[in-house]
């Protein structure tokens, strides 16, 4: 008798427990879905344990037994993740292992603060990445570059980009590193001096505007230095001064700063933006002419001379174009 009644209470406490955990393993009334960040890879346990504390689900120690059943993945990916009540442990499975993505995209002729401002209007960590975008060493074991400088300003590669919401500023700059690698590294072979090249192109991305006319500006750009004659470019001084917009007259002669090329001899400190493939191409291989000056005209493209009457001529020109 006394085994009978043992085998009954067994019996009694596994059916309870079953029920317990069928109940603790259903899901909650469907609620709006609700965005968890993850910072970096931790157990799924810990992600569960936030989501019963948040009201997703009602149990997170029955929800992680339901999931090993399933033989779900044990570690849950840095990103953030969009979950709701009402899912089941398979649908959550899914979710925690699906990061949403941000299309970013960088143009080119953007230097560090401007692309930081980017990704803040994406969510993603902008002053994060402008400190981080200040690890040269990082560049040079992912580039094998030497990188003189303090940043790694022009080597964060412009393009589009799909980052998992909550991706951490080392992490952006390192996948623009590798994309530089793979895309640009491949224009700098065989180049004596591939850091020269880098600044050169970013030169002739700001300054260009026409497709066209960018080997043709990287060769007054080398004419210019082979002749001992300062760039004067009004985009390394307003690169100096971080800020884009009209120099007013005489203010390149007042703004005191390395890069200010209107004060300063040769080329600026170092890029002063991240240049896409095309000015790195024009820089890599410039026109050769004897072209000295250029005037840009209203519709982006530029009158181009090489001697300084001949400039004049075509400031005057320019200018009545604008009138």
């Amino acid at each position: 008798m006394a085994k009978q009644i043992a085998v009954a209470i067994v019996l009694v406490l596994i059916v309870a427990v079953v029920r317990m955990g069928a109940v603790s393993m259903a899901p909650l009334p469907p609620g709006p879905p609700e965005r968890i960040v993850v910072q970096k890879a931790v157990s799924i346990g810990e992600v569960l344990n936030r989501l019963q504390a948040n009201g997703v689900i009602r149990s997170a120690t029955w929800t992680r037994l339901a999931m090993r059943l399933q033989r779900s993945p044990k570690i849950v990916g840095a990103g953030t993740y969009s979950v709701r009540p009402g899912m089941n442990a398979a649908e959550l499975t899914r979710a925690l292992q699906s990061p949403l993505l941000e299309l970013v995209t960088i143009p080119e002729g953007r230097w560090i603060r401007q692309s930081a401002e980017i990704l803040a209007k994406h969510g993603l960590p902008s002053e994060e990445y402008v400190k981080a975008a200040g690890d040269t060493r990082a560049g040079m074991l992912a580039l094998g570059l030497k990188i003189p400088g303090s940043t790694l300003e022009g080597y964060l590669f412009p393009d589009s980009y799909h980052w998992p919401a909550g991706t951490s500023a080392q992490a952006i700059v390192a996948s623009q590193l590798k994309a530089f690698r793979g895309k640009a590294m491949p224009l700098l072979q065989g180049q004596t001096n591939p850091h020269r090249t880098v600044v050169i192109a970013s030169l002739v991305e700001l300054e260009a505007k026409k497709p066209s006319e960018r080997a043709r500006i990287a060769g007054v750009i080398e004419n210019r230095l082979h002749k001992g004659m300062r760039l004067e470019l009004d985009c390394t001084v307003l690169y100096g001064i971080q800020e884009w917009r009209q120099l007013r007259p005489g203010e390149v002669q007042r703004l005191d700063s390395p890069y200010n090329t209107y004060r300063h001899d040769g080329l600026p400190p170092g890029p002063v933006c991240s240049p896409g493939l095309a000015s790195l191409r024009a820089a890599s291989k410039p026109e050769r002419h004897g072209y000295l000056f250029y005037v840009a005209r209203p519709d982006g493209s530029h009158y181009f001379a090489d001697t300084y009457p001949h400039h004049l001529a075509n400031i005057r020109k320019a200018r009545a174009e604008v009138r």
